[in-house]
């Protein structure tokens, strides 16, 4: 798990444009809409994935967005 401060913005980089444009577009809309709520940042070799929480712990997590390489 990354520390909220970093975020997932370096680790986008490495899916297609349309993903990471449309990871970018759901996670600041997430934000927005739940702007109180802490992003908690899972990458690992296939995927990677925001959850939005109350607080700093993985069991809190109220929703999540996941973005995969190609899709």
């Amino acid at each position: 798990m990354e520390a909220e401060a970093e975020g997932p913005e370096r680790m986008i980089g490495r899916y297609s444009p349309d993903v990471a444009r449309l990871g970018r577009s759901l996670i600041a809309r997430m934000r927005a809409r739940i702007p109180q709520a802490h992003a908690l940042v899972y990458d690992n070799y296939n995927a990677l994935g925001v959850g939005f929480a109350r607080d700093l712990s993985s069991a809190s997590v109220i929703i999540s967005v996941v973005l995969y390489p190609r899709w």
